[in-house]
């Protein structure tokens, strides 16, 4: 991909022609700006419009940069797990060349080769953090499924363990379900009303008041709306 730079600020920029485009458009993308032009339009007339606009280019590529690094792993103190905080060590091993994870009292420690660059570490870290979450989520919510199955004398469903953006868990046409490995930060007790809940929708795929009777039968009202509100004051806001 070919980059130019907004004269006095590196902003990375890629310009673009479509056929169809009628006008000049700029996308924030990860690590860049991307700009969309009409064919007509020349490469002088492009590069008015960049140094015209630089200073909006650049308020957009800075904030973009920080909400990244807000949300790196690289940066962050501490990870969720199971409902409590505990800090996340980033140790760098020169002798090494196999990244690894390790749960030690209140520390999530990874270790890592000392020779990477900033995006191999990023991948290497989400790598081994979000598999974690993934076998811890998946041991929970299996338990689950096979304690409700059995209660609500239900058939174990295929089920599969997502890397999901906005969503805890779903239930398709199909009755496959899908949960998001990182329940795993969750309390367990939350886990298992996520896990009640898309059962539900095998037999009710709405939110209908007999689905949520049924929802309330295997799982206490009043609790089930505190982990509910528990979630939308904190991570994600969905809970379907």
């Amino acid at each position: 991909m070919n980059f130019r730079y907004v004269t006095g600020v590196e902003v990375p920029i890629t310009i673009c022609s479509y056929a169809k485009s009628k006008s000049i458009k700029i996308y924030v993308k990860e690590g860049y700006i991307k700009i969309t032009k009409p064919v007509w339009y020349s490469q002088k007339d492009i590069m008015k419009y960049i140094e015209e606009n630089k200073k909006y280019i650049n308020e957009v590529y800075q904030k973009n940069k920080e909400k990244i690094k807000k949300n790196s792993i690289l940066f962050q103190e501490y990870l969720l797990y199971l409902g409590k905080k505990y800090n996340l060590n980033i140790i760098q091993q020169h002798d090494k060349k196999i990244a690894k994870l390790e749960i030690r009292n209140e520390n999530i420690n990874v270790y890592i080769p000392q020779e990477l660059s900033s995006n191999d570490k990023e991948y290497i870290l989400t790598k081994c953090v979000n598999g974690m979450y993934k076998n811890i989520t998946k041991i929970f919510v299996e338990g689950f499924l096979v304690k409700y199955t059995k209660i609500m004398n239900i058939s174990m469903p295929r089920f599969r363990i997502k890397d999901c953006k906005t969503i805890w868990g779903s239930c398709s046409s199909k009755g496959n379900l899908n949960f998001n490995l990182k329940l795993a930060m969750l309390p367990s007790e939350i886990i298992e009303q996520i896990v009640i809940h898309e059962l539900c929708h095998l037999t009710y795929m709405n939110h209908s008041k007999e689905f949520w009777n049924l929802v309330y039968r295997y799982c206490e009202k009043e609790r089930y709306l505190q982990g509910k509100k528990c979630l939308k004051e904190n991570i994600y806001n969905s809970f379907d």
